[in-house]
């Protein structure tokens, strides 16, 4: 089964080569089957840990420990796996995905979405740092910011909560978005939309974005760098 394929059938065959069953499947790369770091071999299935662009799988029973900057395409966290983000960055590729059906683990970490991207699954993701260089994350299943949310380029949608330990970073000329949406009075940790600090660093920033007269909201600090 070629690494790229996503699904298909396998076809099992006599030794005159005709077809005696056939059978779908699913590559899910990666699969780990035992607790460990993320750089060790012998957490993975196959015994080599997984290239920066494959798909990876958190098994159940698992916990995987990001012990390195690494990346991956795909991060699926299975229903009783978890995946711990460690200290360091971990990078997903552009049109990657990660699907949490368990528990994600922020700890200090970022989470680098390299271009476009989608957050799904069952169970929502609590981000300690978020980092989008560009292109759009699809947030199907709504996270939360516990750290430093750096908008590099790109957009989030719909709006992900943020907590009261939570800077909202704009490192680009931009236009606001959905990531700032919340308007009046809203609650911290609860409310979409609603950040606590937010710090513009560089650039010209539109809040407005097509909203004359709408005021936006905020918990906390607004910082405008010179």
């Amino acid at each position: 089964v070629p690494n790229a394929a996503t699904n298909g059938t396998v076809y099992v065959s006599d030794g005159t080569n005709n077809s005696t069953s056939t059978e779908s499947f699913t590559n899910l790369g990666y699969i780990s089957t035992a607790t460990g770091y993320w750089s060790n071999g012998s957490t993975w299935l196959g015994g080599t840990k997984p290239g920066n662009t494959d798909k990876v799988t958190i098994a159940a029973s698992t916990k995987v420990t990001l012990d390195n900057e690494d990346g991956t395409s795909h991060l699926t966290i299975n229903q009783n796996g978890e995946f711990d983000n460690g200290a360091t960055r971990l990078i997903i590729a552009a049109s990657g995905k990660i699907t949490n059906n368990g528990t994600f683990t922020g700890s200090t970490g970022n989470v680098y979405f390299n271009g476009v991207g989608t957050v799904e699954g069952t169970n929502a993701v609590t981000f300690n740092n978020l980092t989008i260089n560009t292109g759009a994350l699809t947030l199907t299943k709504i996270p939360t910011i516990d750290g430093v949310f750096t908008i590099n380029g790109g957009y989030v949608s719909p709006a992900p909560i943020y907590t009261s330990n939570s800077t909202l970073s704009y490192n680009v000329t931009y236009s606001r978005f959905d990531e700032w949406n919340a308007v009046g009075t809203g609650t911290i940790g609860t409310t979409p939309g609603y950040p606590n600090n937010v710090t513009i660093n560089t650039g010209t920033f539109t809040l407005l974005n097509n909203d004359a007269g709408t005021e936006r909201a905020i918990a906390g600090n607004l910082l405008v760098n010179s």
